[in-house]
């Protein structure tokens, strides 16, 4: 796979994208494993916007361009831009059980993307874990 952009420049496009959605990205104050979490969720979603597959922007949401889309079926969605939740996509997870955390995923990715959660349960896993690190990386700040 060849890069579409740089690694410095993808770096500043994170950088924009955390500073829009106040994610923090201070790595001196964080422990240990939320360091480690931190710099792979970082590494996978520089090498999306490195690879153009993970865009930012000019407001700096990011969208996702699906990559496996067609052999999940989706004739028409090609890509994904995420917004900020407000508070009703946590307030949904009060459905669901404890144990499903899949199902409380697919409804935040859904209220996150303005999409059905059932988007996310027929996605093909390699783009579902793209969106996956999106969500991750916000609600870990």
């Amino acid at each position: 796979m060849t890069d579409k952009i740089n690694e410095e420049m993808a770096l500043v496009e994170f950088n924009r994208w955390c500073e829009a959605w106040d994610i923090d990205c201070d790595t001196d104050g964080m422990k240990e494993k939320e360091l480690e979490n931190f710099e792979d969720l970082s590494r996978k979603l520089g090498r999306m916007i490195r690879l153009g597959r993970l865009t930012v922007g000019d407001d700096g949401d990011p969208t996702y361009h699906l990559k496996y889309a067609g052999e999940a079926g989706f004739e028409t969605l090609e890509a994904l831009t995420f917004r900020i939740p407000d508070g009703s996509a946590m307030a949904t997870w009060d459905k669901f059980k404890p144990n499903q955390s899949v199902g409380k995923l697919n409804s935040y990715l859904g209220n996150m993307t303005k999409q059905s959660p059932q988007v996310f349960i027929k996605m093909d896993n390699r783009d579902l874990l793209v969106c996956q690190a999106v969500v991750t990386l916000f609600l870990a700040s």
